[in-house]
């Protein structure tokens, strides 16, 4: 019986010239809004996707901390149902008598939508600025469709003929991992490795 293992980068700590308050003031600060507990959860999910050898589920599952960070979009119900009751009025005085009422019934039982993940990632992505973040936004409207697809693929009678790459799980690892990062300690670059430089924010 063999075991994988994936060896990480290391990070050298010399305590006795540095000491213990000076690595203490290198640690990340967590962003007022969150707390060590509701990190801790979102990290932990970023360290099973990072333990998931199959693509496929490595794929899906880093999905699940980028969904836990990406802020909702403050919601413009109120705007939306001011909009309605102007155009309930409108049909008030412009529909013929016939049709007044199936179309105000149909306004009345319109609902407010939630905007989209896709939409709050984009928002999100956009006021951030980081490097490349255009092409995070279209990565990730790609790997979100894929997901949709890959999950209803359990489904009787679909054709899944969604491929999972080693390049595009790499591509959302990426993103992940910035994005996570990003929200959690307000710097993209607090994982720094070889494989991925250092880079400066965009205006």
């Amino acid at each position: 019986m063999s075991l994988p293992i994936t060896v990480t980068e290391s990070y050298l700590l010399d305590i006795s010239n540095e000491g213990l308050e000076a690595i203490r003031a290198k640690m990340p600060l967590l962003e007022r809004k969150w707390t060590w507990e509701k990190a801790s959860e979102i990290l932990a999910w970023l360290l099973r996707a990072w333990g998931a050898e199959d693509p496929i589920l490595r794929f899906v599952s880093l999905f699940i901390p980028l969904d836990c960070v990406i802020p909702g979009m403050p919601p413009s119900k109120d705007d939306w149902e001011q909009r309605r009751r102007e155009l309930l009025s409108l049909i008030q005085m412009q529909s013929q008598a016939e049709d007044r009422d199936q179309l105000a019934n149909f306004v009345t039982e319109l609902r407010f939508q939630s905007p989209s993940i896709i939409s709050r990632f984009e928002t999100w992505a956009a006021q951030a600025a980081l490097p490349g973040w255009a092409q995070d936004v279209a990565a990730f409207k790609q790997f979100q469709k894929m997901r949709n697809s890959l999950l209803h693929a359990g489904r009787k009678g679909f054709e899944s003929r969604v491929t999972v790459g080693k390049k595009d799980v790499r591509t959302l690892e990426d993103i992940t991992e910035r994005y996570v990062s990003l929200a959690l300690f307000g710097d993209a670059n607090i994982y720094q490795s070889r494989k991925r430089p250092t880079l400066q924010k965009t205006e």
